[in-house]
């Protein structure tokens, strides 16, 4: 894989596309976000991450998968999610390339998992 993203990554600019990672931070892969960002920084890669949320709950009696699923976020995983989310703001504030990181469907404002009020900006994350 490695040797096909080295070829993309040296053909972008002559057929001018970016190429730029766009990770799901899910409950099961914070450390391969980590790591990507990373790898992305080293290799000066844009990334653009998105949280996935958890379906709500309360309002579909019918959803039954909720611990079958290991991406959902859960309550239980708000501190690893928080911590990775202020990892991610302190390596955007370091000039780490991010193209966008948001929570929310609407504009650039959300809810964060743990129930605070943030705000992503493309040009700098703001929590």
């Amino acid at each position: 894989m490695r040797k096909h993203l080295e070829h993309l990554l040296k053909k972008q600019y002559v057929y001018g596309y970016m190429v730029f990672f766009n990770m799901n931070i899910c409950r099961n892969n914070t450390l391969d976000i980590r790591q990507l960002t990373e790898y992305a920084h080293d290799h000066r890669i844009a990334t653009d991450y998105h949280i996935n949320e958890t379906p709500m709950l309360e309002q579909d009696e019918h959803f039954k998968h909720l611990s079958d699923n290991p991406t959902y976020i859960r309550p239980d995983d708000w501190p690893e999610i928080d911590s990775l989310v202020d990892w991610l703001v302190e390596k955007n504030k370091a000039g780490y390339q991010m193209v966008k990181f948001g929570a929310a469907p609407a504009g650039n404002q959300g809810l964060h998992p743990n129930g605070q009020r943030a705000r992503f900006e493309t040009v700098g994350l703001e929590r």
